[in-house]
């Protein structure tokens, strides 16, 4: 996520490669739609989404709108996320070339430490050890190839 935001912060470009035109930037950046309540031109998700660019949401930091950050002063482009249990946000700002990137999940701090352990333990690196104890040694060590 950093690289595209970097690669969009560059107008296209990233490193020395150039990925994205700079009028295909500007047309994602563009205002494509704003929401009109008196038109009720669109859904505005709770007033969450008030203009958009192609593919691409123009935050323009309007107070109890999509104002990113409180007393606000962040507008940018980007996009937010909703899926199932984790919430993300992907917030640019071309002129100062600042940006947030953040995810974050609904579970519990006790669920999260949890999935935590169990991935770090049984899916990572780090089974061995405890797969080990289980078996009263008898499984092979593991050779790390460095």
């Amino acid at each position: 996520m950093g690289k595209i935001m970097q690669m969009m912060i560059d107008n296209g470009r990233f490193g020395n490669v150039r990925i994205l035109k700079p009028a295909s930037v500007a047309n994602m950046q563009a205002n494509d739609w704003t929401y009109n309540d008196a038109a009720k031109n669109g859904d505005n998700y709770f007033g969450l989404f008030l203009s958009w660019g192609l593919g691409m949401q123009r935050f323009t930091d309007a107070a109890g709108g999509d104002q990113v950050i409180a007393p606000g002063g962040c507008k940018g482009f980007g996009h937010l996320g909703d899926a199932y249990v984790l919430y993300s946000g992907f917030i640019y700002d071309p002129i100062t070339r600042d940006g947030l990137i953040g995810d974050y999940s609904i579970f519990y701090k006790w669920e999260e430490d949890i999935l935590t352990a169990l991935h770090r333990r049984a899916v990572a690196h780090d089974a061995t050890p405890l797969l080990a104890k289980r078996r009263g040694n008898r499984c092979r060590e593991r050779k790390d190839k460095s």
